[in-house]
């Protein structure tokens, strides 16, 4: 098992356990805090599988749309080696490797997106880890 192994797994059960009174909130948003803008745009790339036509990003109302169809039952199904190594590099260099990018300041506006922030970091550190183990095996 590797180190990245434990921590997703805690991830997983944490977003299991985000209230659906937290979730309603984030989603009843016109215009959310920009750290739960922050954190959901990295999570709806990762589980869409693809990413926006070049010079395009995603809206808000795009990811509202999205986070109403069994969304948390989508991140928890989620396999770190399904998503695309595009969208993962994508995902790390805009978002995870960001400046901006800080769980701490997420929780403060949001503990669902926050707890999905963590989710989305434990994701990527483990598809990380099959990217480089992948090779050895074959």
């Amino acid at each position: 098992m590797s180190k990245a192994e434990p921590a997703l797994i805690a991830a997983k059960k944490n977003v299991e356990n985000i209230s659906s009174n937290d979730l309603n909130t984030v989603r009843s948003y016109k215009q959310p805090p920009e750290n739960v803008f922050l954190a959901l745009k990295p999570i709806y790339y990762m589980l869409s599988k693809s990413l926006m036509q070049k010079g395009k990003e995603v809206t808000w109302g795009e990811i509202k749309t999205f986070m109403m169809k069994d969304f948390i039952k989508q991140v928890q199904e989620l396999k770190a080696d399904d998503i695309p190594e595009k969208v993962k590099n994508f995902v790390l260099d805009e978002y995870l490797h960001s400046p901006n990018w800080n769980i701490a300041n997420i929780c403060k506006a949001s503990q669902a997106a926050g707890t999905l922030a963590s989710w989305a970091d434990s994701q990527l550190a483990y598809a990380d880890i099959l990217t480089r183990v992948d090779p050895m095996k074959k």
